[in-house]
């Protein structure tokens, strides 16, 4: 599907070109502080349930605005993100509530991706992009260890990307065949209405029984 950006005019920034450079830098600073009020928080807050809910709900709150995140900005959300990430295994947070994360690191893909805040996305550096693909990791772990073997798959369909969580068991064969997984991109509603292919990976899975008792 297409998408129309806006190409701004000299001295305008943002998705739809509603800044100049001094409101955008201003916003950008006011969100940064916000964020790092946020990181102060998580340091001083015990982990459980309801504070890393709400880390989880502020911080999509501080990121609705992706315009407003400068390169600063953006390292400081990864730095909340990480906490979090690192805090669901100690709390049993609901894996919906969990799903939040995914919507924070879609807003930052935005940014990554060059299609906004053009004032501060040439300071991003490559461990930018490591961290948010170990968040990614993090949580992706964490939602397969709340599911069991046979549930519904658990699809969450973004903007930049598709994350697909499931659990299968292993068929009991010969020791040290290989079992072929295959997983297919969830599809939105759209694309499964125009016809759209998604598009499949093979997961190989060795059957180990060498621990076997």
């Amino acid at each position: 599907p297409c998408e129309a950006v806006c190409v701004c005019q000299s001295g305008r920034f943002g998705s739809v070109c509603d800044y100049d450079e001094a409101s955008l830098l201003g916003a950008q600073e006011t969100r940064l502080q916000l964020l790092n009020a946020l990181l102060n928080m998580t340091a001083l807050q015990n982990t459980n349930i309801q504070t890393v809910s709400a880390w989880i709900s502020q911080l999509n709150s501080n990121t609705q605005k992706p315009d407003e995140l400068s390169a600063e900005g953006v390292a400081v959300a990864l730095s909340v993100l990480q906490v979090i990430v690192e805090s669901l295994p100690l709390t049993s947070v609901l894996a919906e509530t969990a799903e939040g994360v995914l919507t924070t690191v879609d807003r930052l893909a935005t940014i990554l991706t060059g299609t906004t805040n053009p004032v501060s996305e040439l300071s991003i550096t490559p461990e930018t992009y490591a961290s948010r693909d170990d968040i990614l990791d993090q949580y992706g772990m964490y939602v397969s260890s709340t599911m069991v073997a046979g549930q519904q798959t658990i699809n969450s369909i973004l903007a930049q990307f598709r994350v697909l969580s499931a659990v299968r068991a292993i068929a009991t064969g010969v020791p040290n065949a290989v079992t072929l997984n295959v997983f297919d991109t969830p599809l939105s509603a759209a694309e499964s209405t125009e016809g759209i292919l998604a598009h499949s990976a093979t997961i190989p899975v060795l059957n180990d029984y060498s621990f076997a008792a």
